[in-house]
C-alpha cells in the first residue's frame, strides 16, 4: 500500500524544482496521527512533527499545523481531550513551533510574508486526471500557464482502484458515511484547503470564473500565493480512502489483486513522468560543487577574504548560483540566495549601503566583490586603482579590495577599463535612455532608472560616459526634459567636457528641449584616455518632488535626458 504514496506524482515532480517541498512524508504523518483515535505522547509526537515542518518548509508547515489543530479540536468535541490538556498542548507546541520558526528565520522578513500570484498559482479543477505529461495513455488536458502549480494528478492505477472505490461506497455496505462522520473537523480543514486551493479564479480546462474578494482577503492569501500546494493533505487522503475501501468491501485475495494490478499500472503508466527525473538523479554521483570559477585568482582570493558578496545585492539575481557555489566550495560567507521570501526594506536597504560603496569607492576589505556589468561603470569612476583590482575573470566582474597591497601572484589578470564595457559611438547615430533604450550603456553616475520616456538625474550631480571612435568630433546634441513646475520655475544646469566647463544655461518652461553643447577644440580629436569623453552635468536647483507638494517621490529631480546624438 505505501509503495501507492512513494509513486504519487505531486511529490515526485518535486524533485524537478524546490526539492524541499519533497517532503510529503510530514503531511501524510500528520493524516495517520490525526486518524490514530489511541496515540499518546500526543505533544511529544505533534511538536516534533510540526518542528520538522517548519524547517523544512512553511507551506508544509501551514498543512501540517491545520491537520493537528483539527485533531486537537476534534477530540475537546469528543471529550476525549480534557480543555486543560488541549490548551497546555496548544502552548506547548505553539512555543516550540515559533522557536524553530525563529532560528529558521522565519521573523527576518518582516512585512514581506505576502508576494503575489494568488490566484493564477492554482490548481485547475481537473488536475486529479490531468496528466500533464505523466501518462502514456491518457492525454494533456488544457491548463493555464500557472496551473502547473497545483499538479495533482492522482495517476492511472489510483485512478483505476478509486473505480472499484466509488462502487464500493455507492453499495454502503462498508459504512463509509459512518467513519467519515467520526472526524467532522478534519472534513471541515480539508473542505478549506480544497477550496483554497481552488482560489478565487476558479480553472476549469482554459475556462476561468472569477470570483471577487475584498482586498485584504487577496493580501492575506498572497501569504501563500502558490494555493494549488494547499491541496496536498485532500490529495493523500483521497488515497487513504480509495484504499481503505477496497480494502474493506472485497476479500483478501480480491484485494491483493486489485492492489496489485493497480499499483503496476501506477509506476508503469507515470513512468513518463518519472523516467527523466529519475535518469538525471541516476547521474554518476561527485563529491565536489561543479564551479565555472577555474581561474587561479579565485583560490587566492578565497585565502585573503572572509566574505562574498554581490552588487546589486538581492535575491536570486543573476550571479547568485555561480557565486553562491564558490562560497560553498571556500567556506565563505556569501549573500548570493534564493530563498522563498525576504524583507522587501532589507533589500533596499542592502542594496543603498551597495550604491554608496560603489559610489564612494570605499568596499569591505574583507569582502570580495562581484558586480553585475550595470554597476562596473560606477565603481569604474570612483575605483582607487592603486589599491583596488576590478577585473574580469572567467566573464565575471570582480572587485578585490586591498588586492594590489597583498601582492598576490596569479596568472595575468584582465583588469577593466572604461572602453570594455562602453559600446562604441557611431557618430551621427541618435540613442535613446528610454527604459530598453541604447544608450542606457552611456549613463555614469548621477542617474535615476529608465522610464518609458527617458531617464530622470537623481541629484546634483550627473554624467554620461562615451567611447568614441578615433575620428574627430565637433558637438553633442542632448533631448531633455527639465523638471519644472509653478513653484520650482527654473533649472541652472552646467555642463563640462572632461571637467572642463562648457556651457551654463537656465532652462524654464520656455527654453528649448534640446541642448546643443560645443566640444573645445582641445578635446575634438580623441586620440587620449582610451578615446573616453565625459559630459558632466552639475544642477544647483534640483529638488524633490515631495518638498515642493507635487507627489511622495523623493528623488531629487533636475534633468531628464531623452536622446543624444555626437557629430
Amino acid at each position: 500500500m505505501r509503495d501507492f504514496f512513494v509513486f504519487a506524482p505531486p511529490m515526485i515532480w518535486r524533485l524537478n524544482s524546490h526539492e524541499s517541498l519533497l517532503g510529503h512524508f510530514l503531511i501524510i504523518a500528520a493524516l495517520y496521527y490525526s486518524l490514530n483515535t489511541n496515540l499518546t505522547k500526543r505533544k511529544t509526537i505533534w511538536s516534533l512533527l510540526l518542528v520538522g515542518s517548519s524547517l523544512v518548509h512553511a507551506y508544509l508547515l501551514a498543512m501540517v499545523a491545520l491537520i493537528w489543530l483539527s485533531d486537537l479540536v476534534g477530540l475537546k468535541i469528543k471529550h476525549r481531550l480534557t480543555i486543560r490538556n488541549a490548551i497546555l498542548e496548544l502552548i506547548v507546541v505553539f512555543i516550540l513551533v515559533c522557536i524553530a520558526c525563529w532560528q529558521a528565520g522565519y521573523f527576518t522578513i518582516g512585512n514581506s510574508f505576502a508576494s503575489g500570484g494568488y490566484g493564477y498559482f492554482r490548481m485547475n479543477m481537473f488536475s486529479l486526471i490531468d496528466p500533464s505529461g505523466w501518462s502514456y495513455i491518457l492525454s494533456d488536458l488544457p491548463e493555464s500557464p500557472g496551473d502547473y502549480e497545483g499538479f495533482n494528478y492522482l495517476g492511472l492505477g489510483m485512478i483505476v482502484l478509486s473505480i472499484f472505490a466509488v462502487a464500493i461506497a455507492v453499495d454502503g455496505k462498508v459504512g463509509v458515511s459512518k467513519s467519515i462522520r467520526k472526524y467532522p473537523i478534519l472534513l471541515f480543514v480539508l473542505a478549506v484547503l480544497a477550496l483554497f486551493s481552488v482560489s478565487c479564479n476558479i480553472g476549469i480546462g482554459m475556462v476561468d470564473y472569477k470570483i471577487h474578494l475584498p482586498k485584504v482577503m487577496i493580501i492575506f492569501a498572497n501569504i501563500f500565493r502558490a494555493s494549488g500546494r494547499m491541496f496536498w493533505p485532500v490529495f493523500y487522503m483521497l488515497y487513504f480512502v480509495v484504499i481503505f475501501l477496497v480494502v474493506r468491501g472485497h476479500p483478501k485475495k480480491t484485494v491483493m489483486f486489485l492492489l496489485v494490478l493497480a499499483l503496476v499500472i501506477q509506476i508503469s503508466d507515470t513512468r513518463a513522468g518519472w523516467k527523466g527525473i529519475r535518469d538525471k538523479y541516476m547521474s554518476s554521483p561527485t563529491s565536489t560543487i561543479h564551479n565555472s570559477l577555474t581561474d587561479p585568482f579565485w583560490g587566492l582570493a578565497a585565502s585573503k577574504y572572509t566574505k562574498v558578496r554581490i552588487i546589486p545585492p538581492g535575491n536570486a539575481v543573476k550571479l547568485w548560483l555561480p557565486v553562491a557555489a564558490y562560497a560553498g566550495t571556500h567556506g565563505l560567507a556569501t549573500d548570493a540566495t534564493y530563498l522563498g521570501r525576504v524583507s522587501s526594506s532589507a533589500v533596499i536597504d542592502a542594496q543603498k549601503k551597495a550604491s554608496e560603496a560603489i559610489t564612494a569607492g570605499k568596499y569591505e576589505h574583507s569582502s570580495l566583490y562581484f558586480l553585475d556589468k550595470g554597476s562596473v561603470r560606477t565603481a569604474l569612476l570612483n575605483l582607487n586603482a592603486e589599491n583596488d583590482l576590478l577585473a574580469l575573470v572567467d566573464d565575471m566582474y570582480v572587485l578585490a579590495p586591498r588586492w594590489k597591497k597583498y601582492a598576490l601572484t596569479a596568472t595575468p589578470i584582465h583588469e577593466v577599463i572604461m572602453s570594455d564595457i562602453l559600446p562604441l559611438i557611431k557618430l551621427g547615430e541618435t540613442f535613446s535612455f528610454i527604459r530598453g533604450g541604447t544608450g542606457l550603456d552611456y549613463l555614469g553616475c548621477g542617474w535615476s532608472g529608465p522610464e518609458p520616456w527617458g531617464t530622470w538625474s537623481d541629484g546634483s550631480n550627473a554624467c554620461l560616459i562615451f567611447h568614441l571612435p578615433k575620428k574627430t568630433v565637433s558637438s553633442i546634441s542632448i533631448q531633455v526634459a527639465p523638471f519644472l513646475s509653478k513653484i520650482h520655475p527654473k533649472q541652472d544646469v552646467e555642463l563640462f567636457i572632461n571637467d572642463f566647463l562648457v556651457k551654463k544655461i537656465t532652462m524654464t518652461a520656455n527654453s528649448a528641449s534640446v541642448i546643443e553643447v560645443k566640444i573645445p577644440e582641445r578635446f575634438r580629436s580623441i586620440g587620449l584616455n582610451d578615446h573616453l569623453l565625459t559630459l558632466g552635468f552639475k544642477f544647483a536647483d534640483s529638488v524633490r518632488p515631495k518638498d515642493i507638494g507635487i507627489n511622495d517621490d523623493s528623488r531629487r529631480l533636475a534633468l531628464g535626458i531623452i536622446s543624444c546624438t555626437i557629430y
